[in-house]
């Protein structure tokens, strides 16, 4: 850096402090490189300004905005802020690991390569994002919320995000995801392509209308999950415990659901194409008005369940187990297999009347 730039943001620096106590904007200021650590710029608000590499991890920033701003390179390491606004804001490669905020919006920039290992976020808004390479290894997130971000290259492997609500997403991750802690999120619209997760728990979360292909998840934990309306193509979920998932009007096709726990699960309407459900447990789940075509249930456990409705064509069935299940009004199933599919009503069969003792 030569010194007269040097000297040049020294006067903007001082210009902007200036600014600032009177409450004005601060605007079109070349602040780049500058350390503002020990400074409170509390309510500041910065216009079209560069701030490229500057230093705010200490800086008081409760309830600053930055519109329009350049932030490449700039560090905010440890930082603490609440109700912080980013808005058209270049922070590529920005450093805000173990950072801690509250309410902070980021809307319509680029956070490519933005380092985000270990804080913790609560009650915040990411809005058209684009986050490819970033990385947020151990992050914790509260009710925050992602709408129509990229994540391309991105790495979360262990964040742990609760009651989330995740819109839009586009994740690719061919390196894979391990350690995901996600738990209670509305993950509307989420986009995963190739992506591999492993040792991840997703208990309760809504993957409402979610788009998966060609992905896989190993030792993970998806009890619990709403799949209604989603469409699933080349993934695997075999062995998993998907007890109590919703199905409703969700697409599979070529899956493998074998020897998943699947009991109590809705399937309403679903279509199920080259699935397999081979020895899955779909004890009491509700099929009513499915679709499976080449499905592979052999020895899957289907005892109470009801398949009123539902419609198969082709698929093996060998072993199937279907002791008290409803098929009523089915097509292309082996009705052999539902010796009780006329009954009404999932009841056990009524026990012996106790023989009478009589009297002496």
């Amino acid at each position: 850096m030569s010194p007269g730039g040097d000297t040049g943001r020294g006067a903007a620096h001082a210009r902007a402090r200036m600014l600032w106590r009177d409450r004005a904007a601060i605007e079109a200021l070349d602040l780049a490189g500058r350390d503002f650590e020990a400074e409170d710029w509390t309510d500041a608000l910065f216009i079209d300004c560069d701030l490229s590499g500057v230093r705010l991890g200490r800086a008081g920033l409760d309830g600053a905005q930055f519109l329009d701003c350049v932030l490449r390179g700039s560090d905010w390491r440890g930082a603490t802020t609440r109700d912080l606004l980013l808005h058209g804001c270049d922070l590529d490669a920005a450093l805000l690991q173990e950072g801690r905020h509250q309410r902070l919006r980021i809307v319509g920039s680029d956070l490519q390569g933005t380092q985000w290992r270990q804080a913790a976020l609560e009650d915040c808004s990411f809005v058209g994002l684009d986050l490819g390479g970033s990385c947020w290894h151990h992050a914790r997130a509260w009710r925050c919320v992602w709408e129509r971000c990229r994540w391309t290259g991105g790495a979360l492997d262990h964040t742990d995000w609760r009651d989330c609500v995740i819109g839009q997403l586009q994740l690719s991750a061919t390196a894979g995801l391990r350690g995901l802690r996600w738990t209670g999120c509305v993950l509307h619209g989420l986009r995963l392509a190739h992506c591999h997760i492993v040792d991840s728990d997703f208990s309760r979360c809504q993957w409402l209308r979610a788009r998966l292909a060609h992905c896989t998840f190993a030792d993970s934990v998806l009890a619990q999950v709403g799949w209604s309306q989603a469409r699933l193509d080349h993934v695997a979920l075999a062995g998993l415990d998907l007890r109590q998932t919703q199905w409703s009007g969700a697409m599979l096709r070529h899956c493998d659901l074998g020897g998943a726990r699947l009991e109590a699960s809705l399937w309403n309407a679903a279509r199920l194409s080259a699935c397999t459900l081979a020895r899955a447990d779909l004890a009491q789940a509700d099929l009513r008005d499915s679709r499976l075509r080449d499905c592979d249930l052999r020895d899957a456990r289907l005892d109470f369940a009801d398949l009123s409705g539902c419609q198969a064509e082709g698929g093996r069935f060998d072993g199937l187990r279907a002791p008290w299940a409803k098929a009523m009004d089915t097509r292309g199933l082996p009705l052999a297999l539902f010796p009780d599919r006329l009954r009404r009503e999932y009841s056990p069969p009524p026990s012996p009347s106790p023989v009478a003792v009589p009297s002496s």
